[in-house]
């Protein structure tokens, strides 16, 4: 008994530790190159398999936009890999002849009829274009921050919106807006893994307002 343990752990980790690699190919293996954009990104899973996601997609038939989006699915583990596939793999296909509502709206659909009811994924998806501007639309995810390097100030961009996956019809909740962007000025998206994190003191959580101090305080170094 004691053997036929040992094989089942040991094959059980192999395929998780090949699940995290299949998972880890879908991020984007290099940043793109976007005119007036300096980009940094990275995901750190809290297990072996995570349900965060990110990608930056070129829109076809125009000059120089980029469909950028970050998306978070509920727990961690196999079956938030899975959705996190079956997501990455819809927003790719959509985003070459949607809006970025309709891109969500469509994605909602297939992840509604296609997982578990009790699996959802938030999501922040943002448009750009080479004049500075970008439209966004929140689905559930938690707000951006935005560091205006005129004002010296980091300011949390309202998001909203409802969770991929919980409902069939999500397109009343979502609403596209838009913002400028000058030289200098910071932009993050993150997931609740940040602001959540926990002290070793098992008590204190690391919270929103350290995040934007922090973000204020590097926001004007020289790469992001």
């Amino acid at each position: 008994k004691s053997t036929k343990a040992l094989v089942y752990e040991e094959r059980v980790a192999k395929e998780l530790e090949l699940a995290a690699k299949i998972q880890k190919e879908i991020l984007p293996k290099k940043l793109p190159e976007i005119p007036g954009l300096d980009l940094a990104a990275s995901v750190v899973p809290a297990a072996e398999i995570g349900g965060d996601c990110y990608d930056f997609i070129p829109v076809t038939d125009s000059s120089g936009d980029y469909i950028i989006y970050i998306g978070d699915v509920t727990g961690h583990g196999v079956s938030s890999g899975i959705v996190v596939s079956i997501a990455n793999a819809l927003l790719y296909s959509f985003s070459q002849n949607g809006s970025l509502k309709g891109i969500l709206e469509n994605t909602n659909r297939v992840l509604k009829a296609k997982t578990s009811g009790n699996m959802f994924m938030t999501m922040l998806m943002l448009q750009w274009n080479p004049g500075g501007n970008i439209s966004y639309i929140s689905a559930g995810h938690p707000e951006m921050l935005h560091f205006s390097a005129k004002n010296k100030k980091v300011v949390a961009v309202p998001g909203g919106g409802i969770a991929l996956g919980m409902f069939p019809d999500i397109g009343k909740s979502l609403e596209q807006k838009e913002f400028a962007m000058e030289i200098g000025d910071c932009v993050v998206l993150y997931s609740d893994g940040i602001p959540e994190m926990i002290a070793e003191n098992g008590k204190d959580m690391y919270g929103l307002q350290r995040f934007k101090r922090a973000l204020s305080e590097y926001a004007e170094i020289s790469s992001a």
